[in-house]
């Protein structure tokens, strides 16, 4: 019986590691169907922009700083869909089926909710991201996914 797998990808150095890792140790097989998730939290947007947008701003104000959130929102989408192309491809010819999937919202409640309601049988996250979830989070994803899950997680720590 096909397992689903969810990697839990933001583009760090820590999860291509865990990539890399899982790969390498054959923990996908060849019927696996495999989900890389990227979590886009929209709010990091509006903090990275400097002002946050607020759309009843006088004097017309608001319709820039609008503009200029929704130019940084589409930038971070772009960017994800393309960091995610590029990871399926990296583990496409060892797993049956391979796609991925752009989250929206906080990351740790997003992938949380997702591996849930696809009841997916194991989680692959690397240990201490360095993307999106380090100028947003506060605290550790990884540790978060490891208290909320039910099902089994693989935390893969960069050797380095």
């Amino acid at each position: 019986m096909p397992r689903k797998i969810i990697v839990c990808y933001d583009h760090s150095p820590s999860s291509r590691f865990a990539i890399q890792w899982a790969v390498s140790k054959n923990v996908f097989l060849p019927d696996d169907s495999v989900t890389l998730a990227t979590a886009l939290d929209e709010d990091v947007a509006a903090i990275e922009g400097g002002a946050l947008a607020v759309p009843n701003v006088v004097g017309g104000a608001g319709d820039f700083f609008i503009t200029d959130y929704t130019q940084r929102v589409e930038k971070m989408e772009k960017d994800a869909e393309h960091e995610l192309k590029e990871a399926v491809e990296k583990i496409r010819q060892h797993v049956g089926q391979v796609h991925a999937v752009l989250l929206r919202g906080d990351a740790k409640s997003s992938l949380v909710d997702y591996a849930n309601t696809n009841q997916a049988d194991l989680v692959i996250v690397g240990q201490r991201g360095l993307g999106w979830v380090k100028r947003r989070l506060l605290g550790s994803v990884s540790d978060h996914l490891s208290h909320q899950l039910k099902m089994p997680i693989l935390i893969v720590r960069d050797s380095n």
